[in-house]
């Protein structure tokens, strides 16, 4: 019993390693499209805004559709399927997905007027409000390809109407609200 234990607890500990260690690249093309920022309450260290927004370039989606992939060890024909799918979510717009958390629930919906969330696109001269806001599915497949997004966050497609090659420019993703403001920033 003792020696089904040792060998459990190992294979525990190993597997999560073997399965990280074999996305590096994906990873590395994740951070580069992904910005975060948290913003605490100074009277009570509540977490005002915890969020996290993937600019998803055509790098990011092939990335994606290479992961897939995979994961589900899928031959090159439904990979580039994949890759198709992936891309035409984006609807010729920039588009970008976001975690966001605020520990006042009353607050924590992006897409709810009332919570009084206000979220920008600037570059430039420009200031453009988001074309769209779905709410995204965030598990299980989501969850594995933006590993920053936790069970508290909820998930969103942002959608701009802007050229989705505009993020070879410098611009930021800024989100402002009763309770916090926060500005992400893409070079």
């Amino acid at each position: 019993m003792k020696k089904l234990s040792i060998i459990f607890l190992s294979l525990f500990f190993l597997v999560p390693l073997v399965q990280a260690g074999s996305s590096s690249k994906y990873s590395k093309i994740l951070n580069s499209n992904t910005k975060s920022d948290k913003v605490y309450r100074t009277e009570d260290l509540s977490a005002s805004i915890i969020w996290h927004a993937t600019m998803l370039t055509d790098e990011m989606i092939n990335a994606q559709a290479r992961e897939y992939a995979r994961i589900y060890d899928l031959d090159e024909d439904k990979e580039n399927q994949v890759l198709e799918q992936r891309r035409s979510k984006r609807d010729g717009k920039l588009l970008f997905f976001v975690s966001f958390f605020t520990s006042n629930q009353k607050f924590a919906d992006l897409k709810d007027e009332k919570a009084g969330w206000d979220l920008r696109l600037n570059f430039g001269d420009t200031e453009l409000k988001p074309a769209k806001i779905e709410v995204a599915n965030a598990y299980p497949l989501e969850g594995a390809f933006y590993p920053y997004h936790d069970q508290w966050s909820k998930a969103y497609y942002v959608w701009f109407d802007q050229d989705p090659k505009m993020g070879a420019q410098p611009f930021t993703l800024s989100l402002y609200g009763v309770k916090a403001k926060s500005i992400l920033h893409w070079k």
